[in-house]
């Protein structure tokens, strides 16, 4: 998954400082620790685990969240997704919800 566009860290903003007339450099960068607890948050979670509990009603969050993955490989704008679980099914249920 994408998490921003490939341009946002070489893109800056350009102010010009009150009187100076000198220009400030400001690069855009995202706290992927951040994401990745706010994707997990079971506000965000929870309309999918319901989706999901419509052929799964056996499954809750906290299954859910233990057996999803969601990691930043390094140097990347990336964040990688993963579910596991013993059934492939469910795997694949849960990736088109």
């Amino acid at each position: 998954m994408l998490v921003e566009p490939v341009s946002a860290e070489t893109e800056t903003f350009e102010q010009l400082a009150e009187g100076a007339g000198s220009q400030v450099t400001q690069t855009i960068t995202l706290d992927y620790a951040t994401q990745i607890q706010v994707l997990l948050s079971p506000k965000l979670m929870q309309p999918i685990v319901k989706q999901i509990q419509a052929k799964y009603p056996d499954i809750t969050y906290s299954q859910l969240s233990q057996n999803l993955g969601i990691s930043q490989p390094e140097d990347t704008k990336l964040l990688v997704v993963t579910y596991k679980d013993d059934q492939a099914e469910k795997v694949k249920f849960v990736w088109i919800n």
